[in-house]
């Protein structure tokens, strides 16, 4: 279902919980207020990253960029969120050639680790080991590398593991 549509979903019972409590329903509509109130609450959270995603799927950078801003306290997401949120800011940081930024990224991602696909954990592995063997860290890549390697079956992140590997002479 489209994420819109939840949220107007959401909006309605809200309104419709805030007319129950004018009607004078005060059990059912305090109920339901505060129901659409925190369900409001977290889609809003949740489609915050979601939006991001999808800036960067269509590779505008600087309106995800934009919409990170918006998130004033990232550390106050939750673990879900806060990892896509570090894993997009590595991704922003790559492309504005932050490396150190970017390393720091993935790796609370990484710490946190509440990726929802074996893929996207492997990506930021693979992001990582990049990151490492522009420093020279070869022990570092090598290990971010296998672990990459070992979470997904997905050939075009194992073509880039090989290629990777074969570039700085590592055996992966």
């Amino acid at each position: 279902m489209n994420p819109k549509i939840i949220g107007y979903i959401l909006i309605a019972l809200t309104v419709g919980g805030l007319v129950m409590l004018g009607l004078q329903w005060w059990i059912a509509g305090g109920i339901i207020t505060v129901l659409g109130g925190v369900l409001l609450f977290f889609w809003w959270r949740l489609y915050q990253i979601l939006r991001i995603s999808e800036a960067l799927s269509k590779e505008d950078f600087e309106g995800a960029k934009e919409m990170m801003a918006k998130i004033k306290n990232p550390e106050k997401l939750n673990d879900y969120s806060r990892t896509y949120y570090n894993f997009f800011r590595g991704v922003i940081d790559i492309r504005e050639n932050r490396f150190k930024e970017a390393e720091q990224a993935f790796k609370t991602a990484l710490e946190i680790n509440r990726f929802r696909a074996a893929d996207e954990k492997a990506t930021s592995h693979l992001m990582l080991g990049q990151l490492l063997l522009r420093k020279r860290n070869r022990m570092g890549a090598t290990r971010h590398l296998q672990e990459a390697k070992s979470l997904t079956t997905n050939k075009q992140i194992h073509e880039q593991i090989r290629t990777l590997a074969k570039q700085a002479r590592i055996k992966v």
